[in-house]
């Protein structure tokens, strides 16, 4: 008799947000000491109908289907890949995943959607590769360029970001971050911005071009795009700077990106490798990253995204990040991602979904009064 497959209990949560952490990041964003760092997770936000959200799951599933990739595993992976997943019925019968599956039940448990985002970004980055070596690269530009068009909009955590300047404006506070840090080429996040009248300044990578490739370009809110040097300064003014650390879509219909983003397994692997860092963005933007006074919050990635730890490599070679840095997730880690973020890169791996953990912050922005109101007003020490 064949044993009938169940989802696993929902796992206790490790290393929970405390009220002290929440504090800690407010107070942080008093001082304007914050610099979100957002991935391809926090698209997943109220992934649910009606809203058109658009991740790397959806992605992925619109390309395989325009490509005509029918086995796609078979046919330009291979087996075993990274993920073991030959097909369904090769995982491990104890595997979480495929019980949940199974079940008719992908999200069960947080593991799943982490575990389905990580499928997806590999199949990406195997069907844009397969692309740029038998054809032409652009053809996935231009059908993602196709796919994005007024077809998603962005959701509350956008919308949090976006609103939060003028919040701790309207309460008498600076720009709570200067830089904001994203892996995402949608623009759901400059959506969200100009939704609110909320100016920005644009930095991102070029993938693609034989002058550019491999650098970065700035647009300056209201002005034409730009060439970007070590010595230029981007900050200091009264616009935060989004940085997209993997490039943009181009939203302008009839075009073609001419910029490119990292979407081909070519491109991560020779990402930020032929210049010095130093020599690809601005000595003031560095500056706050680099910060010891400054605080990395990543939202929307895993502990165990390679990625994410290459990304991190590079833009800090053996520097710590920051003076203390939180990332909120929902994975597993193993003692080597435990190793790798909280003891060589003292980053506090939090357990929290990213509804949970909004709404958290939005209550402790409500409660805030105005700076002027408590002018002897002590800040806590960040810890």
């Amino acid at each position: 008799m064949e044993k009938k497959l169940t989802i696993p209990p929902k796992r206790d949560k490790e290393n929970r947000p405390t009220p002290f952490h929440y504090n800690n990041v407010i107070n942080a964003f008093k001082n304007g000491r914050v610099i979100p760092f957002l991935g391809s997770g926090i698209n997943l936000y109220e992934r649910q109908p009606p809203n058109h959200i658009i991740s790397d799951i959806e992605i992925a599933e619109y390309l395989t289907r325009e490509l005509g990739m029918k086995n796609f595993y078979k046919d330009l992976v291979g087996s075993p890949c990274p993920f073991c997943l030959g097909g369904l019925e090769d995982l491990p019968a104890d595997c979480p995943i495929k019980k949940a599956w199974l079940e008719g039940r992908t999200a069960a448990c947080p593991l799943v959607n982490e575990q389905e985002l990580a499928i997806a970004q590999l199949n990406l980055q195997c069907l844009a590769q397969y692309k740029k070596l038998t054809s032409n690269i652009q053809d996935v530009y231009q059908r993602l360029h196709e796919f994005f068009l007024g077809r998603y909009s962005a959701n509350k955590l956008h919308q949090f970001f976006a609103n939060l300047p003028r919040e701790m404006q309207n309460r008498d506070y600076p720009l709570p971050y200067q830089l904001l840090v994203t892996t995402n080429y949608d623009d759901m996040l400059e959506r969200a911005f100009r939704a609110v009248n909320q100016p920005f300044d644009l930095v991102f990578y070029v993938a693609e071009g034989e002058e550019t490739q491999g650098r970065f370009q700035y647009h300056p809110y209201g002005e034409s795009v730009r060439s970007i040097t070590s010595a230029q300064e981007v900050l200091g003014g009264t616009n935060p700077v989004i940085l997209k650390l993997y490039g943009v879509v181009n939203q302008v219909a009839g075009t073609v990106n001419k910029f490119g983003f990292v979407i081909a397994e070519d491109h991560h692997i020779n990402y930020l490798v032929k210049y010095e860092i130093e020599q690809l963005l601005p000595y003031d933007l560095l500056e706050i990253l680099w910060g010891d006074n400054n605080h990395i919050l990543f939202m929307g990635f895993s502990p165990n995204d390679r990625n994410l730890r290459l990304i991190v490599n590079r833009l800090w070679g053996e520097r710590v990040i920051g003076q203390q840095s939180w990332m909120i997730h929902q994975s597993k880690p193993g003692e080597l991602e435990k190793e790798f973020w909280t003891t060589r890169r003292k980053v506090k791996l939090l357990d929290s979904d990213l509804e949970e953990y909004l709404n958290e912050l939005n209550q402790k922005i409500e409660e805030l009064t105005s700076k002027k109101s408590h002018p002897y007003l002590k800040w806590e020490t960040i810890r």
